[in-house]
């Protein structure tokens, strides 16, 4: 599957097989496109054996860094890609999401679900909260000047 790049034509490969275990997406910086990566993540689980309620969790976690990483890391910027890198093996996944940004230095502190509830605080903001309760282990990491990545970790077997 190929998307065509900015206005003079360029062509980027928006799906590569690496090879039986791993996958990339290169997704354009638009909000919708996690959906992408959600249903591509969820196919590749499902192809390696993972169970129905693992792949949801999967799917909601992949989506909320693809979020965070359009939104706050890549600031909306037209011109910028969200990578989504996922390997497998031993019962576990790996998912790699890459954006250009410059990362973040604060973290928001753990939502008040109950507040959030009764609209004593913005419903946004679950983002990191929820992918912390979703995987069994979640990095955030500023790799290099050019980006900045969440790594997940989601076992077979929750």
């Amino acid at each position: 599957m190929e998307e065509t790049g900015n206005e003079m034509g360029e062509e980027r490969e928006m799906v590569r097989i690496i090879d039986g275990q791993s996958i990339e997406f290169s997704l354009p910086n638009k909000l919708g496109y996690e959906r992408i990566a959600m249903e591509g993540s969820a196919s590749f689980a499902r192809i390696v054996g993972f169970v129905s309620e693992r792949i949801e969790d999967l799917k909601t976690a992949v989506a909320e860094a693809c979020i965070n990483a359009i939104e706050h890391g890549n600031k909306a910027r037209p011109d910028a890609r969200v990578l989504v890198t996922m390997n497998y093996g031993d019962g576990v996944l790996s998912v790699s999401v890459k954006d250009e940004g410059e990362g973040i230095d604060e973290f928001p502190e753990e939502p008040d679900i109950l507040k959030k509830i009764e609209h004593l605080q913005t419903p946004r903001g679950l983002g990191i909260f929820l992918i912390k309760q979703l995987v069994d282990q979640v990095e955030f990491n500023k790799m290099t000047s050019k980006g900045y990545v969440v790594r997940m970790l989601i076992k077979m077997k929750g």
